[in-house]
């Protein structure tokens, strides 16, 4: 369960952290204040793309564009028996990095690394986009359970 996200030099944040309850949260706020970099910030730490040097934050690159600061997000999870794991995604001097708590994850390409994937365990169903309708309120009963199936193997029932 996901339980905080850091952001360091993303965007508008500098240095960021946000802590969630549990169950359901929601990130609101005035235009143009971050509400959808934390999106993308939790989004580059699952599926590692893309790139962080596209949202660099202005104050993390020098006059030529090159990174000065490591740019990146965190994101910590609560596993079942309570213990917390750090994930972390960095980029600095064209170099992306993975962490999990203190163990280094480099030369993974354009994927994710395994390890991270099973660590953070969130699937598309875990994010409502600005411009995305309710979610499954227009959709016919058909769709409806396709997209149940999606999530919970109806097939056993």
């Amino acid at each position: 369960m996901l339980h905080k996200i850091k952001l360091e030099n993303f965007q508008s944040h500098e240095n960021t952290e946000i802590e969630f309850v549990d169950g359901v949260n929601t990130i609101t706020g005035t235009s143009d204040h971050g509400k959808s970099a934390i999106v993308r910030a939790v989004r580059l730490v699952k599926e590692n793309r893309p790139e962080a040097s596209a949202y660099m934050s202005h104050w993390a690159v020098n006059e030529k564009g090159s990174p000065t600061k490591r740019t990146g997000s965190s994101l910590v999870v609560k596993e079942e028996d309570g213990t917390l794991d750090e994930i972390s995604r960095f980029r600095k001097h064209n170099e992306n990095e993975y962490w999990i708590n203190n163990q280094c994850f480099t030369g993974f390409g354009r994927n994710t690394p395994t390890d991270v994937k099973e660590k953070v365990n969130l699937s598309d169903i875990n994010f409502q986009k600005q411009e995305d309708s309710f979610f499954l309120l227009n959709a016919t009963s058909g769709d409806i359970m396709k997209k149940i199936n999606e999530y919970v193997d109806l097939s056993l029932i």
